[in-house]
């Protein structure tokens, strides 16, 4: 076949035009759209979203990392302390994680403060063959600064291991199983807020049965899904019921080959009218479903960023996939 049009070589970076890019959307479609060359640009986010962000970490480097400027929908990018991307294989298949080992996780979420019901999912596991006191922290805290793991934090609210500000000890514990080894909380996880160096517990919620937090074996992972939602309020000093539902990984599907797009099609389930009652959710983590509700206000910052802290460095704990949806 003879040959049409020839398309010689665009040496200029900044070419005048656009290029057309099929876009992967939430329910997981994709739509045309066009983008001027200058958005694209190595391993930047060239478009961002309104209602769902995601990473599985395939898009960097392996090796020590600082920076997150990958994935879809973020507006900013991420810091991160001392991380580490890893290759791991889980069902044959060879991909990178994240690796936290005594470090943290912080990354912005578009929408910032304007949402009133959001939800959360990673899919981990943790590198580890023995019993620990889990001190991890996983939720929501004000800017890229006083997060956390400061002793100034702005203002932070989520869940955490029951030795974090509970008291609990040996509380992960390292179980053997059929095909693969993995962690069991017993108790549960607990829910937590902070501001400055204080730390408060506010327990540990309804139906507390112990799940599996996480995989121990290199391709065994671990799924956690927290739905948060809030009342409309006057003002960020305006306290209001924040309520929670949260699922985790049970023993039923403990050494099923998680994979990291059932984390994406777990965000993008049809929400239910009760907060955590997605039926998706259980299919793909078993049904250990958890609520809690407490009252608490945004006077000190508001609730704009994604925030990981895991201060355990013997028990690097490996992230294959981090979403947030939000859903209003």
């Amino acid at each position: 076949m003879s040959r049409v049009s020839e398309y010689p070589a665009e040496s200029s970076p900044t070419p005048a035009g656009f290029l057309f890019m099929a876009v992967l959307q939430p329910d997981l479609t994709y739509k045309t759209r066009k983008v001027a060359p200058s958005q694209i640009a190595g391993g930047t986010t060239a478009t961002t979203d309104d209602t769902l962000v995601f990473d599985n970490f395939d898009g960097y480097t392996v090796g020590a990392i600082s920076t997150l400027d990958d994935g879809y929908g973020w507006s900013n990018n991420g810091t991160v302390t001392n991380g580490t991307i890893v290759s791991r294989t889980s069902a044959g298949l060879t991909s990178n994680r994240l690796s936290l080992a005594n470090g943290e996780l912080i990354r912005k979420l578009p929408w910032a403060g304007n949402w009133q019901r959001m939800m959360i999912g990673f899919l981990f596991r943790i590198n580890a063959v023995a019993t620990f006191t889990n001190a991890g922290v996983l939720g929501l805290c004000s800017g890229q600064t006083n997060t956390v793991s400061s002793a100034t934090t702005a203002n932070f609210l989520g869940i955490c291991g029951s030795g974090y500000a509970a008291g609990g000890t040996n509380d992960t514990v390292f179980t053997t199983g059929t095909r693969f080894s993995y962690f069991v909380t017993n108790p549960a996880i607990r829910y937590v807020t902070r501001r400055g160096n204080i730390s408060t517990d506010q327990s540990s919620g309804a139906s507390t049965s112990g799940g599996v937090f996480a995989g121990a074996t290199e391709g065994c992972l671990g799924m956690m899904l927290l739905d948060v939602s809030r009342p409309v309020f006057a003002t960020n000093a305006t306290s209001v019921t924040y309520s929670f539902g949260r699922t985790q990984t049970t023993v039923t599907v403990a050494e099923y080959y998680a994979a990291k797009n059932a984390l994406r099609d777990a965000l993008t389930a049809d929400p239910s009218g009760t907060i955590g009652g997605m039926g998706g959710w259980n299919v793909v983590t078993g049904s250990n479903n958890n609520t809690n509700s407490f009252s608490f206000d945004q006077s000190t910052g508001v609730f704009d960023t994604l925030n990981l802290q895991w201060p355990h460095t013997s028990q690097p704990l490996e992230i294959a996939a981090l979403g947030v949806r939000k859903v209003f």
